[in-house]
């Protein structure tokens, strides 16, 4: 509306402007070159006798008042959008703090969370190797307990055999005596011995067992953690890298304007050069009374 208001008004200036250029001649006889050129403005003259005959329906103050309200509303829609454009500046402004906000604590998570996986694989390594250093003492104290079983097979044996062979003798001398009772005390101990050894085996077995499986649990988690740390470094490394980027691609571009920043200014340009129109001053006299007098010749 604005806009067509002012071309309206940029139109009706120019018409005052060349009305107002117009000499007021007095009526004179007119000379060759008058007529020569009143013949061509005769078509002209009769092209306009309708819009002359027409008469203007609006009145200056009808005028002046729709001129006055079209100002008023592009007014109102200046502090409106004026308004508009300051809430649209603070909520960029807060939707940036919030992403600075944001992206420090991401990076701040990130680099607890790649502190701790650091530290959990530490953690797993000494473990990892204590578990293999049981693993290695676990092999050494099953060999102590085959040779000890194998160190006790003789003593069994040899027990084993005397009583059988004094099981032997005549019926007559077939007696239980301090001989036989010590075989026979010597023959349980060698058993429970062997027994004990026999259950310690399998203890060190069901342990070496548990010790394999923690063994290979732990070394799975400790190329999980390895993986996940490096992935956190490289989002970390990423994300370092992505802002200082940015900071220095800001820096670079924060001078230049935007194609769209640019239309606007040449648009807003053009529009001031078109307003810029100069009314000129009237003829001489032809506002004091006064008459030009015809140039002769």
């Amino acid at each position: 509306t604005m806009k067509l208001d002012h071309q309206d008004k940029t139109q009706s200036l120019k018409l005052d402007m060349e009305c107002l250029d117009l000499p007021s001649r007095p009526q004179t006889t007119p000379s060759l070159h008058e007529l020569s050129a009143s013949h061509g403005t005769t078509t002209r003259s009769r092209l306009d006798k309708t819009n002359v005959s027409q008469k203007s329906t609006t009145l200056p103050n009808l005028w002046r008042q729709n001129t006055e309200r079209a100002v008023n509303e592009a007014c109102k829609l200046e502090y409106e959008s004026c308004d508009l454009r300051k809430k649209i500046l603070s909520t960029v402004h807060q939707i940036e703090e919030m992403k600075y906000t944001t992206h420090s604590q991401v990076q701040e998570a990130l680099g607890t969370k790649v502190k701790l996986t650091a530290m959990l694989q530490s953690k797993l390594s000494q473990n990892l190797l204590d578990v293999n250093t049981e693993l290695e003492n676990l092999k050494d104290q099953k060999a102590n307990i085959l040779r000890t079983l194998q160190a006790k097979e003789v003593p069994l044996r040899i027990v084993k055999e005397r009583l059988a062979l004094r099981r032997t003798r005549p019926a007559r001398e077939s007696v239980r005596d301090s001989v036989e009772e010590a075989l026979e005390d010597e023959l349980s101990r060698l058993s429970d011995a062997i027994q004990k050894l026999n259950k310690n085996l399998k203890s060190i077995d069901a342990e070496h067992e548990r010790l394999l499986q923690a063994q290979r649990t732990i070394g799975q988690d400790i190329k999980d953690k390895s993986s996940s740390l490096n992935i956190d470094k490289r989002c970390l490394e990423v994300d370092q890298s992505s802002s200082q980027s940015t900071l220095a691609s800001g820096r670079s571009t924060g001078s230049v304007k935007t194609p769209r920043q640019i239309q606007r200014q040449a648009r807003a340009e053009e529009f001031r050069s078109s307003a810029k129109v100069t009314i000129p001053r009237p003829p001489d006299g032809s506002l004091s009374g006064r008459v030009p007098r015809p140039r002769v010749g």
